[in-house]
């Protein structure tokens, strides 16, 4: 009781906004008392319009580049380790990973490049494979170590690849993907790895490009002889230098200037990145950042959709981008679901927790898509299937779980608590108490806020749920979203960047995922194998929309629709080349802010 009431003094702290509230007490999503509160919390205005776009809308400016300047964003939590290969948490690849090393290819962004959908060559100059299993990548020449000892600027050549991958494959809990593929791999000469797989993948660059997987060390590093865990063992050959790590204050980057990517502008070639520093400050709290977003010492901002107008109205010059949300998954998991004390080992106990969530309600209340239509703000919103989320970068792969091809299984997506609590009867659970384990904090205010919805959702379908909030780093990803829980589940899927990762992952043995469900499902396997090796794109398409059936139809996985709305980013107006490089995943440090650059003067960008 002690735990649930603590949540409950936090949740109560953070509070819904007026309208969210009265929208979830009639869905029955929140309690009396935190609509009460909620209700004491602000009163909203009428609506107010929104103010036409400033300018053209995203243009590509990298003719008119102007090099210097210090870009500032934010990082809600410090990365938990400062090596990408021992830890699976978002902040770590998203801020070190991505900013400082380099992967064999990276996706393309770019005018008209749809999120996710061409790789091209990172440190690979180029690469071939003649039949889908021996796979030769080309390293470029000159791609340099950053300057700071012991390597001092050296060439990466084909042994750091090698060593790379080996100690990937001892050492990282992303392994699994890996270990049922690559048969061997060899350093040809110093520009050349050969990579033979255990049978032909045809996806195999989508995990070169995969911004979680191999990062490329030097083989020293891969030897133990430069400690990876100390900001000056923190050497790659990405686009940015790690220059100062202030642990709960900011971590600061300076732009490599040996990095191989060069554009031209008016000024002649430039080498990117553009602009000469990065900057992440630490802020946990929303309306901090907001805050700061407001006072300009923060150049980006994509806040919640209720306070859209309110930005646009503080900040009429703001360059703002509306679009879909990123290819992420919220959901639901069981643990060991092979347990035969496991409640969730009976599918009827996971079709009733899906039916017992009102999707589309939760979706006008935490996305207020209507409204902001009335606005004028463009929204889009979508359901995630299992596993295959809506949103940029997986598009041409979901399946509408509302849509007439989803069969059978859409049934389960069906908003129906009276359904649920009669799955529950039958499968003959008894009000036993279930844990309900999430993270609070690091995914940002409105997660939290979301997770708290659906909690009396739950509850009226029948579930007896104690919650059981979780520090991220101590206790939610190195213990809970491992499947080293008891209960229930619910927090957010890394965003992988390739359909087969989803899948793979989430539902085979050796999946770095497995173990948060442990999925036993021979069916799924054979659909999930001969994904791999379809060579025509339209077949594989249809053998995936299969596999969705499948997993919707047993509910290995629940998924949730946090975030399934569209939003708006909002960027400072002398910020060039917003919403020109568009991409998904943890790679945004390379494959869009190196093309961003500060319109400023240039007493003031230096």
């Amino acid at each position: 009781m002690i735990a649930e009431q603590s949540y409950w003094q936090r949740a109560l702290r953070r509070r819904l906004s007026r309208r969210q509230a009265l929208r979830m007490a009639a869905l029955g999503g929140v309690s009396a008392l935190t609509v009460g509160s909620a209700l004491a919390c602000r009163e909203e205005g009428p609506a107010q319009e929104a103010p036409p776009l400033v300018g053209p809308g995203p243009q590509d400016t990298t003719f008119e580049a102007r090099p210097g300047g210090t870009y500032r964003a934010i990082t809600t939590q410090d990365p938990p380790n400062l090596d990408p290969y021992l830890n699976t948490s978002f902040v770590i690849q998203t801020f070190i990973g991505g900013t400082v090393y380099s992967r064999l290819a990276k996706w393309a962004t770019g005018p008209g490049i749809e999120p996710l959908s061409q790789a091209v060559g990172d440190a690979a100059e180029s690469w071939e494979t003649p039949d889908g299993m021996v796979w030769t990548f080309k390293l470029r020449p000159n791609m340099k170590f950053h300057n700071k000892p012991p390597l001092n600027g050296r060439n990466l050549d084909a042994e750091d690849v090698k060593t790379s991958m080996e100690r990937f494959l001892a050492r990282s809990p992303n392994r699994g993907i890996f270990q049922t593929l690559v048969d061997r791999v060899e350093a040809v000469d110093p520009l050349t790895v050969r990579f033979t797989l255990k049978f032909p993948y045809v996806p195999f660059i989508e995990l070169m490009a995969s911004p979680q997987l191999l990062w490329l060390f030097s083989k020293e590093a891969n030897a133990g002889q430069i400690d990876t865990q100390k900001p000056e063992g923190v050497i790659g050959t990405g686009p940015w230098v790690l220059d100062k790590a202030q642990p709960s204050v900011s971590w600061e980057f300076t732009r490599n200037p040996e990095w191989y990517e060069i554009v031209q502008t008016r000024r002649g070639p430039q080498r990117l990145p553009f602009m000469d520093r990065l900057e992440f400050l630490v802020i946990a709290e929303y309306a901090q950042i907001m805050a700061q977003f407001l006072a300009r010492n923060i150049h980006v901002f994509a806040p919640r959709n209720e306070d859209l107008a309110q930005i646009a109205q503080q900040v009429p010059d703001a360059q703002r981008l509306p679009g879909r949300p990123a290819w992420l998954l919220s959901f639901y998991y069981f643990g060991d679901t092979n347990d035969p004390n496991n409640l969730f080992r009976d599918p009827r106990m996971r079709r009733a927790l899906s039916m017992a969530l009102d999707r589309d309600g939760l979706i006008e209340a935490f996305g207020q898509a209507s409204r902001l239509r009335q606005q004028g703000f463009e929204i889009e919103t979508g359901w995630n299937n299992t596993p295959v989320p809506w949103g940029d970068g997986g598009m041409f792969w979901w399946l509408d779980p509302k849509g007439p091809d989803m069969g059978p299984a859409g049934q389960w997506y069906r908003y129906d608590p009276a359904e649920a609590r009669r799955l529950l009867q039958a499968a003959g659970y008894n009000n036993q108490e279930i844990t309900f384990n999430f993270t609070t904090t690091i995914y940002g205010t409105t997660f939290d806020q979301f997770t708290e919805a659906q909690i009396p959702m739950l509850r009226n379908a029948g579930f007896n749920i104690r919650p059981n909030p979780q520090d991220y780093s101590s206790q939610y990803i190195t213990g809970t979203f491992a499947g080293r829980f008891s209960g229930l589940a619910y927090g957010y899927q890394t965003p992988f960047t390739s359909v087969d990762e989803y899948l793979f992952n989430m539902f085979h043995p050796q999946g770095t995922r497995y173990a948060q469900s442990r999925p036993n499902d021979q069916e799924l396997l054979r659909l999930l194998e001969a994904q791999r090796v379809e060579r025509d794109v339209n077949r594989r398409r249809e053998l995936i929309r299969e596999f969705q059936r499948r997993a919707s139809d047993q509910m290995w996985y629940v998924p949730s629709v946090m975030g399934r709305w569209g939003g708006m980013t909002f960027w400072h107006n002398f910020v060039r080349n917003w919403g020109s490089f568009i991409t998904a995943g943890y790679g945004v440090y390379t494959e869009t802010v190196t093309r961003y650059w500060l319109d400023l003067p240039e007493a003031a960008a230096r």
